[in-house]
């Protein structure tokens, strides 16, 4: 390879990281939304790396069974092992991802252009060409849905792996060492299948791939790669045998949803229309559309005619023309597990698009390079004037997507934000109402929660979450007996809801009934043995209870499962000062503090024990710590020091 060429491969690749990375800048510190806390916040296997086989094993109420994303858990609990579940090393991972699914598209691009029988006006432009594509496909704002939004590194991941494998294959079609290749092809879509279920298709890509670049015919490319293609067999067989063993995820069963597969096959065709549109024009981006079924003409018959048109040319290219086809197969073939006849529960998510958009940016900037190379050809524009005018249109696109990402990013900087976003986008889904008015709850202003999932209840009069969600902001708003009604009616409607029990025990604790309250987060407790929270709120009751002994237990588990747990520190703490045990509660307080700096009743209970220990200087020093957080507080904790009259050391 020609030194120039070298130096504008590595420029143009420094190009891509710097521009992205700029473009993401702003989410880096962004906070676990929606999914995220089911899949990671909560996820056990993620809090240990040994022994390797638990962090594939998730436990079911009879047995154990594989995670059916075992790679992307894996990752997750080397992001845990790297900070817990501080979501900046899961951010970093994120867009280190989409990065290297960046170059790798650039790769592609480029070796493909570069390939035997391309014009040689395009294996010219190679190198440009491939920045062209990989820089717009990795600023698009859809891939925010991707990047940004953590979970959905079960998306970007398979992507990149997806990509992998592609790229292997050209480099083992095209390479001395082509079984090296082809080994890291197999592996490449091995890992890809192991990240999402999506990536079944990566076999047919592959295969579409080499006809139409590499081989020639199918015959072809089994004649020259037949090892290959039996290592992707055998990653087939493999993929379906973790499906087996794994826990089926409810949103691919298809089992117990108010609509059938004809419903959600022509509903489909609106939801496709909709990502082509986003594809060109990129507003508005929506994270939880509630996207309806389509029931009755006027909701079909636009998506049928675009969609079902650009099936038809699709697949009248991929017999007449297979390389403009592959782009059409690439799109359909893709998206096809999440948006054919495959009912799930969800119509609509942006992040589906990670992988389909390459296709759809390709198939844009070839057309836009014919474009100008008619232009050239037909003496209307010099070269030189060409060149320019397509860098400046290039420079020009990036910008616009890059600013675009960047803002989009800013929706996600808290839930709060996030959510008021969506309900503003889709204001009659009613989860987009309650995890606003949840975000409300846990950013501590229930008072603005009640309105939204009230809302919700009213759209979804049966809808356990909101329900739950509306008795927890009651109880933050000191309105345990209004809370009561509500939390038994999300147990009604799921006897095995572990958080409305936990939330229904600690409106009784508040209530003054701790009996009442064990019950209830015995329960919880049973259902789901991690809940610390409910551990917690438990040894508060058996605290009510005058049984600190019994209270003991509760509250270290609990501290065992969350080392920061602020308010079983902060309880453990009172528990071993009931018990006299004071040199055990300033242990506990100060821990406390330190999970919490501004926890204020942890350091006026700090300064009580050390007082009961005689530790009057450090109880000076607390106190001195506390003015600055609560000085009601803090005046409390002064009159407790002898020798100071009130007026303070």
């Amino acid at each position: 390879m020609p030194a120039g060429e070298l130096v504008s491969r590595w420029f143009f690749i420094a190009l891509i990281v710097v521009s992205t990375v700029a473009a993401y800048s702003n989410s880096l510190r962004s906070p676990f939304v929606f999914d995220d806390i089911s899949d990671i916040f909560d996820n056990t296997s993620i809090r240990h790396l040994w022994p390797l086989i638990k962090v594939f094993e998730i436990g079911t109420d009879s047995a154990v069974a594989l995670h059916n994303r075992p790679v992307v858990n894996l990752t997750w609990a080397i992001n845990y092992a790297m900070g817990g579940l501080d979501t900046l090393p899961y951010h970093l991972t994120n867009l280190a991802i989409h990065l290297l699914a960046a170059v790798t598209l650039f790769g592609i691009v480029r070796r493909t252009l570069a390939l035997t029988g391309i014009p040689e006006r395009m294996s010219r432009k190679a190198l440009p060409l491939g920045l062209a594509v990989a820089l717009i496909w990795a600023l698009h704002p859809l891939q925010t849905h991707a990047v940004t939004y953590i979970t959905q590194r079960y998306e970007s991941l398979m992507g990149l792996f997806y990509l992998g494998a592609l790229y292997c294959l050209i480099r083992a079609g095209t390479s001395n060492q082509g079984r090296v290749w082809a080994g890291g092809c197999v592996a490449a879509a091995m890992l890809a299948m192991g990240s999402k279920e999506v990536a079944v298709s990566a076999p047919i890509c592959l295969l579409l791939y080499d006809r139409a670049f590499l081989a020639g015919s199918v015959r072809e490319a089994w004649a020259r790669r037949r090892g290959l293609y039996l290592g992707l067999l055998g990653v087939w067989l493999g993929f379906a045998l973790l499906q087996l063993l794994s826990v089926s995820r409810s949103s691919w069963a298809g089992g117990g949803l108010p609509y059938s597969m004809w419903e959600y096959a022509l509903s489909q065709l609106g939801v496709i229309l909709h990502y082509v549109r986003l594809s060109l024009w990129p507003q508005p981006l929506v994270l939880d559309y509630g996207w309806p079924i389509a029931r009755g003409v006027r909701q079909i018959l636009p998506g049928a005619v675009v969609v079902g048109g650009l099936a038809v040319v699709s697949v009248y290219a991929l017999v007449r023309w297979p390389r403009l086809g592959l782009l059409g197969a690439w799109f359909f073939l893709i998206l096809a597990p999440t948006s054919s006849i495959l009912p799930i529960a969800d119509l609509a998510f942006l992040h589906r698009m990670y992988l389909p958009l390459a296709a759809i940016v390709v198939l844009a900037v070839l057309g836009g390079e014919a474009v100008v190379d008619t232009m050239v050809r037909r003496g209307w524009l010099g070269e030189r004037g060409a060149a320019a005018a397509t860098m400046s249109a290039l420079a020009a696109v990036a910008m616009t997507l890059g600013v675009g990402t960047w803002q989009r990013n800013r929706d996600f900087e808290s839930n709060v934000s996030i959510w008021l976003d969506t309900v503003a986008k889709a204001p009659g889904h009613a989860r987009a109402l309650n995890n606003l008015g949840s975000a409300y709850v846990k950013h501590g202003d229930p008072e603005k929660a009640v309105g939204y999932l009230q809302g919700a209840i009213r759209l979804k009069p049966n809808y356990a979450d909101a329900l739950n969600n509306l008795g927890l902001a009651y109880v933050d708003l000191g309105n345990p007996e209004k809370a009561i009604g509500y939390l038994q009616e999300a147990i009604r409607l799921k006897p095995d809801f572990a958080s409305a029990l936990h939330n229904l025990g600690t409106a009784y604790v508040d209530l003054g009934n701790p009996e009442k309250a064990i019950g209830y987060l015995l329960e919880a407790i049973r259902l789901k043995p991690d809940f610390a929270n409910a551990l917690n709120i438990l040894g508060s009751a058996y605290m009510d209870l005058g049984d600190p002994e019994k209270a003991v237990g509760y509250l270290q588990e609990a501290i065992r499962l969350e080392p920061s747990h602020d308010l079983a520190l902060n309880n453990l703490g009172k528990v071993y000062g009931m018990l006299g045990m004071f040199e055990g509660s300033v242990e506990y307080f100060r821990r406390a503090t330190k999970a919490s700096p501004n926890f204020s009743a942890a350091y006026y209970n700090l300064g009580i024990s050390l007082l009961e220990l005689g530790r009057n200087t450090e109880a000076i020093a607390v106190w001195r710590a506390l003015q600055k957080i609560d000085l009601a507080l803090a005046q409390e904790l002064r009159r407790q020091i002898p020798g100071t009259g009130g007026s303070g050391p």
